[in-house]
Formats: C-alpha cells, structure tokens, sequence
C-alpha cells in the first residue's frame, strides 16, 4: 500500500486492488531489468559518438593542416593533382560507403527509433511486417544486432533501417487485437445476439486480459452463405509481451469454437448447383 500510495509503484503491478508477494517480485525483477537495458543502450549510443567525435578531430585536423600549408607559402598547384588524384581513389574505392555510414548514424542518434532491449517490427514502408517482432541486442555505428522470435540472430544495416518502417512495440501504450469471424447465413437472429453478449461477458470475466471489447458486423457475402463479425479486444497486456497477448488471443480463440460448437453454430459451405 505504501509503495502505490506514496511512491505511485502501481505501474509496475498488475491492475489489481492488491499486491501479492509474486506480482511484487515480477515488478522488481522488471525495474532491474530496464535498467540494464538503459545503461548498456547509454553504453551503446556513447561507443557511437566517440567514433564520430574522432571522425570530426580528423576532419578539422586536415582542415587545419591544409590551411597551415597555405599561410605557410607552399606551392599549391604542386600539390593538386596528387590531391585530386587520392580523392577520386577514395571516392572509387569506398563509394557510397561513407555517406551510408553517417546517415545510418545520425538516424540511430539524433531520430533514436529503439533502444537495447526493444522489441520491434520492421518493414517496407506501407507494407506489413513479414517477420516476426525482433528484439534490439546491440547498436553500433555501421550495424544493429536483432534477436529474432526463433532464437536467430539478424544483422540489418542502419542506413537501411533509415529507409524502412519501423515500429516499436516497446512504446506503444495500448494494443488492440484484432479478429474476423464467419458465421453462417442462416444463424437466427437470437443465436447472434447471444453470442454477442457471451463474447462481451467472456471480456469482463477475463479483465486481466482485455481491457474492452467492440463487435460489428462489417460484411455480408450473400453467394458464399456468411457475414463476418469483426472483433476489436483492447489488451490490458503492453504490445512488447508479446507471449501474454498471443497466449490471451488463443485463449479466446479457443472460447470462440467451443461457444459456437455448443451452440450449434457451424459453418456449412453453400450447395453447388449441378448442371
């Protein structure tokens, strides 16, 4: 009571009136485990900027030398071809490699879409997700380190990461789930409002899964003999627990098939007329 009293440590329980001794250790081990993952993210992004604050010394250094050599009454005609000559040598030999570099730092630095410890989805811009959600292992100046769902372990470039979608589940506060269901044409009208109502009553009796739910009909498919019922359940679970949504979505898929079962909802495939 003190500590969701005083301190406000009730975001780091579950939303309940009380906190047993596991949800208290649940949330001490989490407070420990983000702040490893802070300090070893400042750990990561301070590595980045003392390569590029090294990388601006050498910079200014040549600045400064070549306008010594000026002041300095050195022959510069002399020394132009070999100059232009070990630039265009440069710019052959590394190509667009530097200026990837420096974009793909200054978007891990300045835009900073994830830190270590994030779990996050990446794509094509307007597209959807083809892998599963990735958790951010390592950042550094040319390359991000990714954990994927099956264990493996990705590498993706962060001047390609500047050029796609990514979402991080991390900070998304709220998570909706979202489902369509067929029910069959010549469902009676009392069946649906019951399965409604079951489907509502499913959600309050699970609150420590689903925070709310909204059905509607959005589809009737006349020639193929259903509607389609969508489902919008709000996750009391953030989108990063990804093992708590998915175990809750199947849970209710589960409740679903048994209520349809049991209430004789079953969807039959329409007739084919034999000519």
């Amino acid at each position: 009571r003190r500590l969701k009293e005083e301190i406000g440590a009730e975001a780091l329980f579950k939303k309940s009136t009380t906190i047993d001794r596991e949800a208290f250790v649940m949330g001490v081990e989490r407070v420990y485990k983000e702040q490893r993952l802070l300090t070893a993210s400042i750990d990561s992004f301070d590595r980045i900027n003392q390569i590029l604050h090294r990388v601006c010394i050498v910079a200014w250094a040549s600045v400064l030398l070549f306008v010594y050599i000026i002041v300095m009454g050195v022959d510069f005609v002399v020394w132009v071809v070999p100059i232009v000559s070990l630039f265009v040598s440069l710019v052959l030999l590394f190509g667009r490699a530097p200026g990837d570099v420096l974009s793909g730092a200054s978007y891990t630095l300045l835009f900073r879409p994830f830190d270590i410890g994030d779990r996050v989805t990446i794509s094509q811009p307007g597209e959807p997700s083809h892998l599963y959600s990735l958790i951010v292992v390592k950042i550094e100046l040319v390359r991000t380190h990714f954990h994927s769902s099956m264990g493996e372990m990705l590498y993706i470039e962060n001047h390609v990461l500047r050029n796609m979608s990514v979402t991080n589940l991390s900070r998304t506060a709220s998570f909706t789930v979202f489902m369509q269901v067929q029910i069959p044409m010549p469902t009676s009208p009392s069946k649906l409002t019951e399965f409604v109502d079951a489907i509502k009553q499913y959600v309050e009796d699970y609150d420590s899964d689903w925070t709310q739910v909204t059905c509607m009909f959005s589809k009737a498919e006349y020639a193929q003999n259903y509607m389609i019922l969508d489902i919008w359940l709000g996750s009391r679970h953030q989108a990063a627990e990804v093992s708590l949504v998915y175990g809750a979505r199947s849970q209710f898929l589960l409740f679903l098939h048994a209520y349809m079962h049991s209430a004789g909802i079953e969807f039959v495939q329409p007739s084919l007329q034999v000519k």
